[in-house]
């Protein structure tokens, strides 16, 4: 008898774009407790900007 095909739902990919690298490692820190492998976050490198 073989394996039957398994019908198991796809989560969504979901994608934080952070500033700061504490911000970072926040969401990373929580998608490693939660065990949640469909969340991505990543560092964005935008340059400061002085307000006048």
């Amino acid at each position: 008898m073989s394996r039957k095909k398994g019908n198991k739902k796809k989560r969504p990919i979901i994608g934080i774009y952070c500033e700061g690298k504490s911000e970072w490692q926040y969401f990373k820190m929580l998608s490693q407790k939660y065990n949640a492998r469909n969340v991505h976050s990543q560092k964005l490198n935008t340059p400061f900007v002085k307000l006048s």
